[in-house]
């Protein structure tokens, strides 16, 4: 089987399921005096996974510059939720908390990978994908962890300069980082037209997503952001 195969048999929804019954059923909440070890922990799993992938890409003579920094946006996630788990940094969880559901879902939905990708990185890529999607989540249900009320035009502003700094990047490495200097190779609906113009369309889905992401956990936000701002204190 290829890895096009492995994804046909809905591979990446079982291991998302997987991911989400060990943070709904099996971790830890609020108040555990056992939250503050499986959060260390959980960052330990996010990083020996993320590393797996470039130890992986590099024995295989697949990475690249242009393709394997962590420049994409669940890439920057992962390492942000790794700061936050082992530091309780805040501001590496608020953006976490926006970049990590609304890119990792488009990531599941529509993954981009080649036929010929090495099983284990395609169980890597799922993985990794499911953790930037259910663990900012997880910290938010479960664990206290809360984003600022007026967080709409913050977040919207950091993504684009973001963006901004990434197309500047891309354009001297030849990369495409974020997909801002050119359209992602997948079929998705909001992809139309080329450069610059399928960027629109992005930009109104950011708009709409981040909006309906933040209503829908309007329970899980406080003026300030506050909530469990130290790792895994109750």
């Amino acid at each position: 089987m290829n890895a096009h195969d492995w994804i046909a048999t809905g591979l990446g929804w079982y291991l998302f399921a997987a991911v989400f019954v060990l943070l709904w059923w099996v971790a830890p909440r609020l108040g555990s005096p056992r939250l503050k070890t499986f959060e260390k922990g959980l960052a330990v799993f996010i990083a020996a996974n993320y590393a797996f992938y470039h130890v992986s890409a590099a024995v295989l003579g697949d990475w690249s510059v242009q393709d394997s920094l962590p420049f994409h946006m669940c890439n920057l996630t992962q390492l942000m939720l790794i700061w936050h788990l082992l530091t309780g940094q805040q501001w590496a969880f608020r953006i976490s908390a926006i970049w990590g559901p609304l890119g990792g879902i488009q990531a599941l939905f529509t993954p981009g990978i080649e036929a010929d990708y090495w099983f284990p990185l395609v169980v890597q890529f799922f993985v990794s994908h499911s953790l930037v999607v259910l663990v900012p989540i997880y910290l938010m249900v479960r664990a206290g962890r809360r984003l600022p009320k007026r967080f709409f035009w913050p977040i919207i502003g950091y993504t684009h300069l973001v963006a901004l700094v990434l197309h500047l990047i891309n354009r001297s490495l030849g990369s495409n980082y974020m997909y801002v200097n050119q359209p992602p190779p997948v079929d998705h609906p909001l992809l139309h037209g080329s450069w610059p113009y399928y960027l629109f369309w992005i930009d109104v889905a950011l708009l709409a997503l981040v909006a309906l992401f933040l209503w829908g956990f309007r329970r899980y936000t406080h003026p300030e952001g506050e909530g469990n701002p130290s790792v895994g204190e109750a």
